[in-house]
């Protein structure tokens, strides 16, 4: 199977690092490793692939309230951040036709939520979220996924 990772080495990487971030559209997002009472990850079904709940961070938005934000607006639940100050970062690359397909890195800042308990799924149909649903880890494995969301939920759900 082809990997897309990409690995830099540098004798100085912050520099590096703002050098190689100066080439693309800079985004700061944050979402949910979300599980509920039974230990099932709250997923998205979106551009044909399944998907953590995620998205922009806003003006003075913490990342915190973002994340929590955006798991009710894709999915309609209200949840928690446990393990408080516990983060998982990604980064990823793409391109958007809303932004003339100039290439975007999206720094993600993941966290741990617990969801409340009795509420429905609700899709945010209108940002192209066409199913919401729960998955046990074990499933996980069997769902057209992104690489990259594997990496928060093993690091959570250890």
């Amino acid at each position: 199977m082809l990997k897309n990772n990409i690995y830099f080495y540098s004798n100085c990487a912050f520099t590096s690092f703002l050098s190689f971030k100066s080439y693309f559209h800079f985004i700061v997002a944050a979402g949910g490793v979300v599980e509920n009472k039974k230990k099932q990850i709250l997923l998205i079904h979106k551009q044909h692939k399944w998907d953590l709940p995620k998205g922009k961070v806003d003006g003075n938005e913490t990342l915190q309230s973002a994340a929590i934000r955006e798991v009710f607006e894709e999915t309609n639940i209200l949840c928690q951040i446990i393990r408080g100050s516990e983060t998982y970062s990604t980064y990823h690359i793409y391109t958007d036709k809303h932004n003339d397909y100039q290439p975007t890195l999206k720094h993600t800042t993941w966290f741990f939520m617990r969801a409340n308990p009795n509420q429905f799924l609700r899709p945010q149909i209108d940002e192209g979220i066409s199913d919401a649903r729960w998955v046990s880890f074990e499933d996980l494995h069997s769902l057209k996924t992104y690489e990259s969301i594997r990496h928060p939920i093993s690091y959570f759900m250890k």
